[in-house]
């Protein structure tokens, strides 16, 4: 049962990823950050209102979804707007809080 709630999350997240560089090129990143942020809160909500085993499953491959979408638009929307000089230590930065998170709390 435990690896089948983590696997949903990951199969949310690589189904998501063929939608994420197209829909961040179509609508842009910031409007890509939005609807991955939109599809996060829905699967989150799904996973709060969960009744059954099927509607928590659900809700947990909808975040995966959401999660590919945004995670794929955010560091190119960082990188894009910086100035030049700064670029490669936002980028730097951004990709380095994920493992801060970790760590932080320890």
């Amino acid at each position: 049962m435990f690896i089948a709630v983590f696997l949903i999350y990951v199969v949310g997240q690589c189904a998501g990823a063929f939608f994420a560089g197209p829909a961040s090129e179509r609508f842009g990143r910031r409007a890509g950050m939005v609807i991955g942020s939109i599809i996060i809160l829905v699967g989150a909500s799904v996973i709060t209102a969960s009744q059954n085993r099927s509607m928590f499953m659900g809700g947990r491959f909808v975040l995966g979804f959401g999660i590919a979408i945004s995670t794929t638009a955010a560091p190119t929307w960082v990188t894009e707007l910086a100035p030049a000089h700064w670029r490669g230590r936002l980028g730097a930065a951004y990709n380095s809080q994920s493992p801060m998170s970790v760590y932080v709390p320890l």
